[in-house]
């Protein structure tokens, strides 16, 4: 009994530590599949997934740097609403995550330890990985999009000089 628990905690705290494999919410509803525990503030463009991660880094940098790079109107507004909406999947992918830990710790304080139930709730939440993936990559895709290639070589050249 002992080595079960052993082997169920192990793969417990390994399937915690990939982050939210789980997720299954993305930019269009879904949850980025790799996102972990990081508040994301305002100014700050971060969070727990290196897509949308990605993805709020360049916004940010676009939405800094618009004049000097010549957007439009229409694609600062473009570029906000791809922010929001990776923020808002930020925030979405954390909850999940915090909701899908306590069921596990729930499941595993039970008198008797039910692995195939575990490993059942595992499995569940593992299935939204690549569609999230998938969705947030779409989301980075249509944020490069927006620009022309005159602008995408001079993004270059800013982030360049800036780093």
């Amino acid at each position: 009994m002992k080595r079960w628990m052993g082997i169920l905690s192990g793969l417990a705290l390994m399937a915690m530590a990939v982050g939210p494999v789980w997720a299954d919410y993305c930019p269009h509803g879904r949850q980025c599949p790799m996102a972990t525990h990081q508040r994301m503030d305002d100014d700050k463009a971060e969070c727990g997934c290196p897509i949308l991660s990605k993805v709020l880094k360049k916004s940010k940098f676009l939405l800094e740097y618009a004049d000097e790079i010549g957007l439009s109107e229409q694609q600062v507004a473009e570029i906000k609403a791809i922010k929001l909406e990776a923020k808002k999947t930020s925030i979405r992918v954390a909850a999940e995550m915090k909701v899908f830990e306590l069921d596990v710790q729930a499941k595993m304080s039970e008198p008797k330890l039910d692995v195939e139930g575990l490993n059942a709730m595992i499995d569940t939440a593992s299935q939204g990985m690549s569609t999230g993936a998938k969705a947030s990559v779409a989301t980075y895709a249509k944020l490069r999009g927006l620009l022309s290639e005159e602008q995408q070589k001079k993004v270059k050249e800013l982030w360049k000089k800036r780093n």
